[in-house]
C-alpha cells in the first residue's frame, strides 16, 4: 500500500499562518522560554538551552533548534530542520527540505519529509516513524520505535541502528531507471518486516540482523558502509 505525501501537515501550517507574524524571524534566546509561535517567511531559531511549551512553525523557512533545547512539534513548508544534540522534541517535519537530527536527541513523535532528505545522528531515539516520499534516509545509531520507509532513495541503517517497527521501501509515484541502495550495517536490525515494493539493492553486514524480508535479495558486504556503482 502507497503512503502518500503529507496535506494534513501542509494544512495545519497554513491554518497556522492566520495568527501568524509575517516577514519576521523568530528567535528564541538562549536559555530562554516562549509558546509556540508561527511565522510566514522568516526563520525559526532556538537557543541553546531554550524551552518552548508550543509547536513552532514557519512556512517558508528554516528551522534551528540549538543544544540542550526543549520544544514541541517543529513544521516547515519550504525549508531544512536541524536539530541540535540533546534536544528533545515532538514531531518533526519539513515538506520540501531536508531534516537533521544531532546525537542523542530524543523525538516523542514522527520525523516527515516529502522532498528531501532524513539524516540522524547516533544515540537519538525515535518514537514514532521516520519517513521521505522523495529523499534519502540515513540513520546512525538511531532507535526507531516505528516504521521508516521512503519511495524513491537510499536508506542506510547504520552504527547499530535500530528499526523496532517495519522498514518499507515503497513504489515511487514515478518510476526511472536508478535503483537505490538499501544498506543494513554493523550490528543494525530490523525488528518488523524489510518490504521491498520497488527494485533495490540490499546490503546486509554479517552482523546486522532482519527478522524477514519481502522483495529483495540480501547482498552480504564488509566493512562500514556501501556506496554501490550505478
Amino acid at each position: 500500500m502507497r503512503r502518500r505525501a503529507f496535506p494534513l501537515v501542509v494544512l495545519s501550517v497554513l491554518a497556522s499562518a492566520c495568527d501568524a507574524s509575517f516577514n519576521r524571524d523568530l528567535v528564541i534566546a538562549a536559555q530562554g522560554r516562549a509558546s509556540g509561535a508561527t511565522t510566514v517567511n522568516g526563520r525559526v531559531e532556538v537557543g541553546n538551552g531554550a524551552q518552548v511549551s508550543g509547536d513552532l512553525r514557519t512556512v517558508n523557512g528554516s528551522i534551528a533548534v540549538g543544544t540542550d533545547a526543549r520544544t514541541r512539534d517543529l513544521a516547515t513548508v519550504n525549508g531544512a530542520v536541524a536539530v541540535g544534540a540533546r534536544a528533545q522534541t515532538g514531531d518533526v517535519v519539513s515538506v520540501n527540505g531536508n531534516v537533521e537530527l544531532a546525537g542523542q536527541v530524543k523525538a516523542s513523535g514522527a520525523l516527515r519529509t516529502v522532498n528531501g532528505s532524513l539524516r540522524v545522528a547516533g544515540g537519538t531515539i525515535v518514537e514514532g516513524e521516520v519517513r521521505t516520499v522523495n529523499g534519502a534516509i540515513d540513520l546512525r545509531g538511531t532507535t526507531v520505535r516505528g516504521t521508516v520507509g521512503n519511495h524513491a532513495g537510499d536508506v542506510r541503517l547504520l552504527d547499530g541502528s535500530l528499526v523496532e517497527g517495519d522498514l518499507v521501501l515503497d513504489a515511487p509515484d514515478h518510476p526511472g531507471e536508478r535503483v537505490d541502495a538499501v544498506v543494513i550495517g554493523v550490528g543494525a536490525q530490523v525488528r518488523g518486516t524489510l518490504r521491498a515494493l520497488r527494485p533495490v539493492r540490499l546490503y546486509v553486514h554479517p552482523s546486522a540482523r532482519l527478522a524477514a524480508v519481502v522483495g529483495a535479495t540480501p547482498i552480504p558486504f564488509e566493512g562500514t558502509d556501501v556506496t554501490p556503482d550505478r
